[in-house]
């Protein structure tokens, strides 16, 4: 019989309520000003469709400000009903190619597509764009990204340069990291992009800044 070793095996992370979470989140209420709020990211928060939208309307209820970090990749149902109690949306766009999409997240963009309209119908909405060399770096692609944004009336592009801060949960895992297979972003790449975006009339940012 193998023998588990004290400390070889650690939960990271214990399910909780959304009772719960609005009672963490109200602790910090007084801090929030009349900019501050909740952000719900992950992970996915289409993950859990029905957590999501139960906390968003809870925080809602309560008159705090809350912004849904998602990537899109949710049903069109769950996505209308989350965005009655969402204030901001960053929608994180991977690539406007669909094989490409499908090539990198296993699925391609047009639910994400579909559902990115409604977004912006509803509510404001920003572009979260992740920059990976060799994936979604070319010149096409982004003037894609920006002419999207451009035609559903959104004013931001946020740059999100490709890093590997993340290599280390795979190593906690036991799996091998993905980032091996990139090259490092280069800066004047990334000025680059900005600049390809903000010809489209658009506002930028690198790295999340709001």
């Amino acid at each position: 019989m193998a023998t588990c070793l004290p400390s070889a095996l650690q939960q990271i992370g214990r399910q909780v309520t959304v009772e719960e979470v609005v009672a963490e989140v109200l602790k910090d209420a007084p801090f929030y000003g009349s900019d501050g709020g909740v952000t719900i990211s992950g992970g996915e928060p289409f993950y859990q469709p029905r957590f999501t939208i139960e906390l968003l309307q809870a925080l809602h209820s309560r008159g705090i400000s809350t912004v849904l970090d998602t990537c899109g990749y949710g049903s069109p149902a769950a996505v209308e009903q989350a965005l009655e109690y969402t204030n901001l949306v960053l929608l994180d766009l991977k690539h406007m190619d669909p094989e490409k999409h499908r090539q990198g997240t296993g699925v391609d963009n047009k639910l994400i597509l579909n559902n990115a309209k409604v977004m912006a119908s509803k509510c404001q909405v920003r572009i979260s764009f992740p920059l990976i060399p060799g994936y979604n770096d070319g010149e096409e692609n982004i003037r894609a990204t920006a002419l999207l944004a451009r035609d559903l009336g959104l004013e931001w592009i946020d740059i999100e340069p490709l890093h590997s801060l993340g290599a280390s949960k795979y190593e906690y895992l036991g799996l091998s990291s993905p980032y091996q297979q990139y090259q490092e972003i280069k800066r004047e790449d990334v000025l680059a992009a900005r600049g390809v975006i903000a010809s489209f009339g658009l506002q930028t940012t690198i790295g999340r800044m709001m």
